[in-house]
């Protein structure tokens, strides 16, 4: 079920200004760059060099040093969000909320779209439709943020395929110039180490984020009649045997390890997300990962 614009609006209310500021580097749409010659942040010292403001001369500094000073501040910019959305057969598995982890994706992207076009900042996508890279840049204005919308369910409607997750990251790193906040939506549990390389690559340029949508807890599957999204429809008997399920999530265990040891090295904020109603604390996670420098 979408969201609402109306939803998105009461929904930014529950998310507080620091919380979205922590997590998503500053989010608010007032980033922080060192420029000289404007803002009201005093930043340091410098040496004078031609075409710097000549206002900004400290010259009791200047006098001291013997050739002119300048003071340097802090300028507010704007930074671009772009979204890089893993439309991979994965996504179309059950969460643990037992929504599909393609609607939890479309909702995630929802949150961070809407709270993107609230600070002013411009929010852009990149996903895989149909099998086909797609692409809107970033850019601002409410029409923009109902077609990204539509644009990233639409192709969570289609998600299937290996590897999908690569191909957007590849896009993004060939595309995507501009220092910008780089939200990565994808699966808990596919996460390769090209993708990982990609990533490493997008985090020395970009502010990078990522959000993992997680699988349904095997014990949650006992009893029921079960349909992977590679072998198919298992038999209904199958999963209520406790060897079975603990089998499972033994593999599922192993995998999420090898995804978690391949992040680590990254260094960016992670945190998983179970459900719609986790999207908000899942940004809450965020910021205490950023907090302690690592990824949880």
């Amino acid at each position: 079920m979408r969201r609402s614009f109306a939803e998105l609006s009461a929904l930014r209310h529950r998310i507080s200004l620091p919380i979205a500021k922590k997590a998503f580097g500053e989010l608010e749409g007032a980033h922080q760059s060192l420029l000289t010659g404007s803002g009201e942040d005093f930043d340091d010292l410098a040496a004078y060099r031609p075409g710097d403001n000549v206002t900004r001369i400290d010259w009791k500094a200047s006098a001291r040093a013997g050739y002119p000073i300048i003071r340097r501040y802090l300028r507010q910019t704007n930074m671009s969000v772009m979204l890089a959305v893993d439309t991979g057969a994965a996504m179309q598995a059950t969460s643990p909320s037992g929504e599909s982890k393609a609607e939890i994706a479309a909702d995630i992207i929802d949150v961070v779209a809407y709270l993107s076009h609230a600070r002013s900042d411009a929010c852009g996508l990149v996903t895989i439709t149909d099998g086909e890279v797609e692409q809107l840049p970033a850019r601002v204005g409410t029409h923009h943020v109902e077609l990204l919308r539509h644009h990233a369910r639409r192709a969570l409607k289609t998600a299937g395929g290996d590897e999908r997750l690569e191909t957007v990251l590849a896009r993004l790193d060939a595309l995507v110039r501009r220092r910008s906040i780089i939200v990565i939506i994808t699966d808990a549990y596919a996460f390769s180490d090209r993708a990982a390389a990609i990533t490493k690559r997008l985090a020395v340029r970009h502010n990078v984020v990522m959000l993992q949508v997680s699988d349904i807890d095997p014990e949650q599957l006992a009893g029921c009649q079960v349909r992977d999204i590679q072998v198919g429809l298992y038999p209904h008997f199958v999963f209520r045997d406790a060897q079975v399920r603990a089998q499972l999530a033994r593999e599922l265990a192993r995998r999420r390890a090898e995804v978690a040891e391949r992040i680590s090295h990254l260094a960016i904020p992670t945190t998983r997300v179970g459900g719609r109603d986790d999207i908000v604390p899942a940004l809450e996670r965020l910021v205490d990962v950023r907090a302690k420098g690592r990824a949880s």
